[in-house]
């Protein structure tokens, strides 16, 4: 479901289909997803030391995590900033927007935390009235 809420967002704030070039595609989060899963476990079967599962390095299964959660916040931080601009936005929902977007500010955010940060933008953006094309 947090997949399809990262795609909402954009898609509310561009006013578009399924749209690769602005980010509006659940894959792009889905991505974010599986490398931090992957990554969480192999992590936790090092500390056990257990034999692992993955042949990449940790290193390299952090890097894939960090710059796939990096594209999901830049997208979302694109598309809060473009509905923050919008001429018919009222002074609590831009309070609330520039919440969401200095909680986007944190190193390492915890995906639960970006989880919360995506919703409350949807539910703003929806209080604005704003739908996916």
């Amino acid at each position: 479901m947090e997949a399809m809420s990262y795609e909402i967002l954009i898609r509310k704030a561009f006013n578009c289909g399924r749209d690769y070039s602005n980010g509006a595609d659940a894959d792009i989060y889905r991505k974010y997803e599986r490398n931090e899963r992957l990554y969480t476990t192999e992590k936790a079967l090092k500390d056990a030391k257990k034999p692992r599962a993955w042949n990449a390095s940790l290193e390299d299964l952090e890097y894939d995590t960090t710059s796939s959660q990096a594209a999901v916040i830049g997208n979302s931080r694109k598309a809060i900033l473009k509905v923050m601009n919008n001429q018919g936005i009222n002074h609590q929902q831009k309070n609330d927007l520039e919440e969401c977007l200095n909680g986007l500010d944190e190193h390492r955010l915890p995906k639960t935390k970006l989880d919360e940060i995506i919703k409350k933008a949807v539910d703003v953006m929806t209080e604005m009235g704003l739908y996916p094309a």
